[in-house]
Formats: structure tokens, sequence, C-alpha cells
């Protein structure tokens, strides 16, 4: 449910990338995406400074994998898809 959540939330910004499969039976809790082409490594470092969040880096075209769990709830979900909408609007802005 959280993954679905974050898969639908990424795909409604413009300017992300998801690689990993969008089809509810070929997904799972790991999502792998990338905003307004930026390196992994630059986003897992945002997401840190703004949310104290760690998704994965996963090289300079894949962006991060981002791991939902159990102990996760939506408000962090919907905060990390804030970070992401950030990145974007940053970017817009270069």
């Amino acid at each position: 449910e959280l993954g679905d959540r974050l898969r639908a939330g990424l795909q409604n910004i413009e300017g992300v990338e998801i690689f990993s499969s969008v089809h509810p039976q070929m997904s799972a809790g790991m999502t792998t995406y990338r905003a307004a082409k930026w390196p992994g490594e630059k986003m897992q470092d945002f997401f840190w400074q703004k949310k104290k969040m760690r998704p994965r880096s996963v090289g300079k075209k894949l962006g991060v994998r981002h791991s939902v769990h159990i102990y996760h709830r939506t408000q962090d979900i919907d905060a990390a898809l804030e970070v992401v909408r950030e990145i974007v609007a940053m970017r817009q802005k270069e």
C-alpha cells in the first residue's frame, strides 16, 4: 500500500523518471527513481538535509532506491513526495 502510494505520487510529478515497475503485480516495497535528472548521491543528500530521510543512491542515472517498510506511515511517503517536488521545482528555476 505504501509503495503504491509512493509510485502513484511520483507518477503525478512531471520531471520524475521511475525505473521500477509500476504494475501492481510486478512491484513491491522498493522503488527506483530520479527527479529532474539529479544523480542519486545528490538526491540522497538532499533528502537527508530536508527531512532526515535516506533513500539509497543507486548511481548517476538511476537516482535513488526508496524502500518502504512496515514502520513507515503515509505521512512519511507524503514527506518524501514533498522533497521530490522541491527538487523538480529547483531544477525548473535553473
